[in-house]
């Protein structure tokens, strides 16, 4: 990643393309951790582009102090190992796949971990610039994403049209949780059955 902009930039490219693809078909945009951040940091640059946008213990205004904030100097080409452990999931089955997956990065750069703080700060500044429909998702015990954070982000968001769950018991990869991910991917369907046509 060699700019902040890759993250929101890369994202409008797959929107147009999509909607090029789909010109009759409702959009909506979900982004879990720094996919999060990016979903919030595209909606402030981007704004009613989409029909709504779902985040999930999204990466936002980072004041806590958390695991993966830590080593941002250096050369930007560094690699850190991205530590796939605490806090992720209930269940530690989950973990060891999450840690086992070949389509999950296991090592982070110097780079990245400063761009997704400077979208932290970028955050701070411009959230209450986010005026899109949007659900916000949060575990509670998250290990990664302080819950704090996330409750004072949706706070700064503006739209007239946001709605938060927390989740008490759970950890950083709520769509991964055996017990509850199949209420949660309903709450998600059913908040986007209500958007669908909002345009």
């Amino acid at each position: 990643m060699d700019s902040l902009a890759d993250l929101y930039e890369n994202l409008h490219v797959m929107v147009r393309r999509t909607k090029t693809a789909y010109p009759n078909l409702p959009l909506f945009v979900i982004g879990h951790s720094m996919g999060g951040e990016t979903v919030l940091l595209y909606g402030i640059k981007y704004p009613q582009t989409v029909d709504g946008f779902v985040v999930a213990d999204p990466v936002s205004i980072v004041k806590a102090p958390n695991s993966w904030s830590k080593g941002l100097t250096g050369d930007p080409k560094k690699q850190l190992p991205n530590v796939l452990s605490t806090g992720l999931n209930s269940d530690p089955r989950v973990v060891h796949r999450i840690q086992n997956d070949p389509a999950n990065l296991h090592h982070l750069t110097v780079g990245i971990l400063q761009n997704e703080i400077k979208g932290a700060y970028s955050l701070r500044e411009h959230l209450t610039g986010f005026k899109d429909p949007l659900l916000f998702l949060q575990g509670q015990k998250d290990g990664l994403i302080d819950y704090h954070d996330s409750l004072e982000a949706y706070a700064m968001i503006a739209s007239n049209d946001k709605e938060l769950h927390v989740y008490s018991s759970l950890m950083h990869n709520i769509f991964d949780e055996p017990q509850r991910k199949w209420d949660i991917y309903s709450e998600v369907v059913q908040w986007i059955n209500r958007h669908r046509y909002c345009h």
